[in-house]
């Protein structure tokens, strides 16, 4: 039973490690646009100046209007790939590994 708990470590630092991560560059990607584009930000992003949370602030970036404006940015369009990237794996590393663990501990479980 230990062995299986300490399977399980590792998996969920791994999830940890890339919602941190896109936490982190998402937030990078707001402040950096909303620095360059403030005329932008302030017409397209609601509470764009305000510490108030919004799924607007994330979701913004992958309108095609914003994508008009990153491309001519490669700092910007770099920022906002990683950010897809990351959001793709925190929606796949957590079930693809809560199945591998699940198939290895059924696997135990018939053995013995």
């Amino acid at each position: 039973m230990v062995a299986q708990l300490n399977q399980v470590y590792p998996l969920l630092a791994l999830t940890f490690v890339v919602w941190l991560a896109c936490f982190i560059q998402s937030h990078r990607l707001f402040y950096k646009f909303r620095a360059k584009y403030p005329e932008i930000a302030q017409r397209d992003i609601p509470y764009a100046f305000q510490t108030r949370e919004n799924p607007e602030k994330l979701l913004y970036f992958f309108r095609r209007k914003s994508a008009e404006v990153l491309r001519n940015d490669p700092e910007l369009w770099g920022l906002r790939q990683q950010v897809k990237f990351l959001i793709i794996l925190s929606v796949i590393v957590p079930p693809v590994g809560f199945a591998v663990l699940l198939r290895a501990a059924m696997l135990v479980l018939t053995r013995g």
